[in-house]
């Protein structure tokens, strides 16, 4: 391929401000009943804003934060405060969660924490808006290196089955999976690949100024997070964080990615994973950095960026998971099982906690159809997909596997939360996931399938440009 002719500069800028409240605030995940709500901090959480633009003067914000998911109403503010302020169509504004268990929950409302939360994320709206500007003011000129590297034998526990039960009573992540006296089948061994971009910049006196890092991965972001435990923090995508820019003296922006089922694997035992997280971000940096100076440099640097809705049927549970789900609300409203999970108190069954039980009775209220938005995005020679889902990482390996560009980001929890994406074998084995889901059997392929051909009209674009 012949380099493009440029006629400006390609740009990047960086900004992150500190987003950890200093009062006590509901955590996310393990179920909003268990009420867990913040003590302290074990590390801060930040949100992060990178902004581009490319030689034609397309600039595109990607935003990260230290949250489970990205709130949905809170999202379209901000895209639409880039609209309205910066010209910039929500095609072009991104934002994701880092997946931390451990950070404020801004997508469940607890009862009698409605006013806490609504203040928090009127504080984290106006907070955003400076970091996106800060972002755009920072833009200096820089060149393009992206790669690709594996992380053998990091990724931890996401899916066992238990072969002694029917499928639907299978083990999922939270809900007994260290737990060693149950016969346990491993799904599939985890994607290990782990993608990075650099941005290697200019300051204006001409001299090199700081690289800008994103990093996209997939394992969940929760060893520093338990039912027990009410620390804030950014759990290992921290870690992650602090370790590459002590190392390379950079700035790191983390992009998860999909995180629905993983391997048997971890280089941290159990009981040391709350404690040892940062050991775990060390782990993971000596997989980047070892990358870090051998990047492919980019001789294409221009945004493009597909945005479509994507509608999918909704799931239902069975009148069998039905009846089990409503004996299990009984047993906990009739038992002190307030920050117990269902097994823990001798629910027979490892995934019908409390928690597992209310979404499958709540799937009997979904509509009948659902429509989402889905993104595609091309930063020159990487392709990047995005979906307010929690994809298995089969899919994500699916779409790279299918995607034309020489590299792609695969990501998860964007835009919203519309809860997990389990592939079609999912149903048929049974987990945690797919009896929760709202999503119907064959959402997931179909998403990929429309991911990949997004991605395919990008790549075909951006070549008809060039020519």
């Amino acid at each position: 391929m012949e380099p493009v002719k440029m006629e400006a500069p390609f740009l990047c800028g960086y900004a992150r401000t500190d987003i950890t409240p200093d009062y006590p605030v509901p955590l996310a995940s393990y179920g909003n009943e268990l009420k867990r709500i913040s003590t302290g901090v074990l590390n801060p959480i930040f949100f992060t804003a990178v902004a581009l633009t490319d030689p034609a003067g397309q600039t595109m914000l990607l935003m990260s934060y230290d949250i489970s998911q990205a709130n949905q109403h809170f999202t379209t503010m901000l895209k639409d405060h880039a609209k309205e302020t910066y010209g910039l169509g929500p095609e072009f504004v991104h934002l994701s969660g880092t997946h931390t268990h451990a950070s404020v929950t801004t997508n469940w409302w607890l009862p009698g924490w409605e006013d806490v939360l609504q203040g928090y994320l009127s504080t984290l709206f106006e907070k955003a808006k400076l970091v996106m500007a800060e972002a755009l003011a920072d833009r200096k000129p820089a060149k393009m290196f992206y790669g690709e590297t594996k992380t053998e034998g990091l990724n931890f526990v996401r899916h066992y089955v238990d072969k002694t039960t029917t499928p639907w009573q299978s083990i999922g992540d939270n809900f007994g999976h260290w737990d060693k006296t149950h016969p346990l089948e491993h799904r599939k061994e985890a994607d290990p690949s782990m993608r990075l971009i650099r941005f290697e910049r200019t300051g204006e006196d001409g001299r090199k100024a700081k690289d800008v890092v994103l990093v996209n991965w997939q394992a969940h972001n929760h060893i520093s997070s338990s039912s027990k435990t009410t620390l804030i923090a950014a759990d290992w995508a921290g870690a992650f964080r602090d370790a590459m820019e002590e190392r390379k003296d950079c700035l790191f922006a983390f992009f998860q990615g999909c995180a629905g089922n993983l391997n048997p694997k971890s280089r941290i035992p159990e009981e040391n994973r709350t404690l040892d997280y940062a050991e775990y971000g060390n782990f993971l940096a000596d997989y980047a950095t070892a990358i870090y100076d051998s990047l492919t440099e980019a001789e294409d640097v221009r945004i493009r960026s597909i945005r479509r809705e994507f509608t999918f049927a909704s799931n239902k549970a069975t009148p069998e998971m039905l009846e089990h789900a409503k004996e299990v609300q009984k047993a906990w409203r009739e038992s002190d099982m307030s920050n117990k999970i269902a097994r823990e108190a001798g629910e027979p069954y490892g995934i019908t906690s409390i928690y597992h039980a209310n979404a499958i009775v709540r799937s009997q209220d979904f509509e009948p159809t659902r429509t989402v938005f889905i993104n595609t995005y091309a930063i020159g020679e990487v392709g990047w997909t995005t979906c307010p889902d929690e994809m298995f990482d089969r899919t994500g390996e699916e779409i790279r596997a299918a995607s034309p560009f020489k590299m792609t980001f695969t990501q998860g929890y964007t835009d919203g939360v519309e809860g997990y994406l389990p592939y079609a074998e999912a149903y048929d084995y049974g987990c945690y996931e797919a009896c929760t889901t709202r999503f119907a059997r064959g959402a997931a392929e179909a998403m990929r399938d429309q991911l990949v051909e997004m991605l395919k009209e990008l790549y075909q674009k951006q070549h008809a440009d060039q020519r």
